[in-house]
C-alpha cells in the first residue's frame, strides 16, 4: 500500500524563481464539494504574484516561474538563432541575392549563379553583408516608384564579376539594363 505524499509549503520555501508568500490558497474551486486543489500563491524574482498548484511545485513538473522565465528562454533562444535584422531595409537585398546565386531552383540563377556568379564569402553572413554595403557603398537611396518600390537596387559593376567589394553599386532600373551583357555585346 503506497503512502499519500503529504502536500505542504512553508512561506519563505523556494521553487525555482518563486517564493511561497501563502502557502493555504487553493485553485480550481469546484461546487460539489465546495473545495479547490491545494495550491500555494508565490511572488515571482520579477515582483509578479502567481498561485501555483503545490502538486506542480513540489513535484517539479515545469512550474520555477510565473512565466516569465519561458519568455526570458524563448527570447535568448530567438536571439541565438537569428539575427534580428529581417526588419534591416538591406535584409531583402541580401536574401534576394543568395537566391539568385544559390538556389537552382529559383527562375532568375540561370542568369547568376548557374554562369558563375559568386558571392564574397563573408556576405552570407547577413550582418556583414550589411556591415560592409554601407560602408563601402553607403545605404540604399530613398527614392521610390509611385508604387512604393524604391528605384535603385544592388547592381554588380562588372556584369560577369561576382557580388564583393568593389565590384557592387546602386543603380536604377535603366542604369541595370544598360549594364546587361545583351545591351553591352550591341
Amino acid at each position: 500500500m503506497s503512502v499519500p505524499i503529504k502536500l505542504s509549503v512553508q512561506t519563505g520555501q523556494r521553487f525555482g524563481l518563486l517564493t511561497v508568500i501563502d502557502p493555504g490558497a487553493r485553485t480550481r474551486i469546484t461546487r460539489n464539494p465546495p473545495k479547490g486543489e491545494r495550491a500555494a500563491t508565490c511572488i515571482c524574482d520579477c515582483g509578479k504574484p502567481v498561485t501555483v498548484a503545490l502538486w506542480n511545485l513540489l513535484k517539479g513538473h515545469g512550474t520555477i516561474s510565473c512565466g516569465c522565465e519561458r519568455r526570458r528562454r524563448a527570447w535568448s533562444v530567438a536571439r541565438k538563432t537569428t539575427h534580428l535584422l529581417s526588419s534591416h531595409p538591406l535584409y531583402g537585398v541580401h536574401r534576394d541575392m543568395m537566391r539568385r546565386c544559390t538556389n537552382p531552383d529559383r527562375p532568375e540563377y540561370r542568369h547568376y549563379g548557374g554562369r558563375g556568379i559568386q558571392i564574397y564569402a563573408p556576405w552570407y553572413d547577413v550582418t556583414a553583408f550589411i556591415r560592409d554595403i554601407e560602408r563601402e557603398i553607403g545605404p540604399r537611396p530613398e527614392h521610390k516608384t509611385p508604387g512604393g518600390r524604391s528605384v535603385y537596387s544592388l547592381d554588380r559593376i562588372d556584369n560577369d564579376g561576382n557580388y564583393e567589394p568593389g565590384n557592387v553599386r546602386w543603380a536604377t532600373y535603366g542604369e541595370q539594363r544598360a549594364n546587361r551583357r545583351d545591351s553591352r555585346a550591341a
